[in-house]
Order: C-alpha cells, then structure tokens, then sequence
C-alpha cells in the first residue's frame, strides 16, 4: 500500500507539525494554526454530526494557510517539491490514468455512471468530484460498523495483522503533504494487534536507515529512506517522492519489490 488513508482525521491533523517540519510555515503560522487543526481532528475523529463541507470549509483553513495562500494552494500537496499545475488540487489529469479509466473492460468492472450532476457542479467520469469525494471519505473514515463500510480502514488493517500469514508493504512518500508521513506513521504505531510492541520497538523505537540497489547506476547503493518491521509487516518513508513513489522512485520501487516479494518474510535488503 502506498500512503494508505488508514485514519484521515488523525493525517489531517498532523499536517501542521509536518508543515512545520519542512519549513511550510512559520513560528506564528504554526501557533495559528493549533486550534483549527484540533477542531478538524475531533470532528473527523468523532464522528460528530457536522456536514461534510463544513468540515471541510474548517479544516481547509489551516491547509490553506500551511501551503502558503488562504484562496489556493502554492505548493503541491501531493509533492511539496513540485510546482501546482491546477487550481484546488494542483493536478492535471493524466492522459495515460485517463486512457485506463477510459477502458471499458475497467467501467465495467466498477459500475461506472458516466456522468452525474449536483448541487455544486455537473461533472464526468474522468474529472475529480469533490462533493462525492468528500462524502466517501466521511463515510469511509467512520467508527464503523455502517451498511456501506462494516469496518473502518483500521480495523481492517489490524485484522489482516492479526488473523493472516500475509506481507504488508506500507511506503509514504516524505514530500506527500496531504496524506503525511507523520500521520501514517502516529496510525500504524496506534494499530492493535498481537505483536505492536515489538513492531514500535523495532531498532530500540528509532526507525532505521534502508538501502536500495540501483540497476540504472552498476547496482550503486542508495539511501532510500527510514524502515520499522516486525515479522511480515514493513513500514519504509521513502525520500524524495511524494504520493507516487512507484513513479517518482522507479529505481527504488524496483529494488523494493524484487526482495521483498523473493523474501518468505518480507525483506526489502
């Protein structure tokens, strides 16, 4: 999995220490921001009876002032260190993700409706909507159990930890703002499960240094990032990619993959 939205009200609001970590904000911005993010955390977290957009109008504003402008963003909340190509969420479509969304074997297999209209704006297959959006995730994100989700993305993260002899890869990209390193990381060290403790005491609770071989360069080793593991489940925080590690670290999603699906256990070195 790579940047799962296990908890979206405790990644939300850790975005402010990350914000903070990587110089996105400053002292005063960083003080300014504390109350807007708790609020956004506990109604998201609470399952309180808010609608969707305004909680999303709330927890806007301290995203808005940790990318640099209160009306749109001035960095790449997917990739802090790519320049946004698009207002709200700085992205274009890809041609090549619209071609395979396009297919219609893919429109089959999920029931695709082609095309809808709402209260907010009419919209097509291809194009992001946020109202719908922003309404599965508040369902999804819910305590559970409700018709649609019966579990929440925790509890089933914890029932695969627990009741199945499978491997879990988890990667985050260091420069994906919107679903953070520092959140991903606070949930999975937050999962219960039989062997917690000793997953967040691996390497006495630092998490250590993983090396990838690079093909593209006589198989040199390169500093892929930050690793914790125990048994089958692998958590790494990858450097210098931000939502799309598989694209932006080809080489080291190579490397990666290739070890870790050879090892019985799961190693990645």
């Amino acid at each position: 999995m790579i940047n799962p939205i296990l908890d979206w009200a405790t990644q939300r609001s850790l975005s402010r220490e990350y914000a903070f970590e990587k110089e996105l904000v400053s002292s005063l911005e960083h003080w300014f921001l504390e109350k807007p993010s708790e609020w956004c955390r506990d109604i998201w977290s609470d399952n309180k009876d808010v609608h969707y957009w305004v909680k999303l109008l709330v927890c806007s504003l301290s995203d808005s002032v940790a990318q640099g402008n209160p009306l749109y963003p001035m960095i790449n909340i997917r990739n802090i260190a790519k320049n946004c190509t698009d207002w709200v969420t700085c992205e274009l479509n890809d041609p090549e993700y619209e071609a395979i969304l396009n297919d219609p074997s893919i429109k089959d297999l999920f029931q695709i409706q082609e095309a809808d209209s709402g209260w907010f704006w009419s919209w097509m297959w291809t194009d992001c909507n946020l109202e719908d959006g922003y309404a599965i995730v508040d369902q999804y994100s819910k305590s559970g159990p409700s018709e649609r989700y019966p579990l929440t993305p925790i509890q089933y993260m914890e029932n695969l930890l627990d009741a199945r002899n499978i491997k879990i890869l988890v990667l985050n990209g260091d420069l994906d703002y919107f679903g953070n390193y520092k959140g991903t990381e606070q949930v999975l060290t937050d999962l219960q499960w039989r062997n917690n403790t000793e997953f967040n005491t691996y390497n006495n609770g630092e998490q250590k240094e993983f090396y990838y071989e690079d093909v593209t360069n006589d198989g040199a080793q390169v500093h892929g990032g930050y690793m914790r593991e125990h048994g089958l489940f692998t958590y790494l925080r990858v450097l210098g990619a931000g939502l799309q590690v598989y694209h932006e670290k080809p080489e080291l999603m190579y490397s990666v993959l290739t070890n870790w699906i050879k090892s019985i256990e799961g190693k990645i070195e």
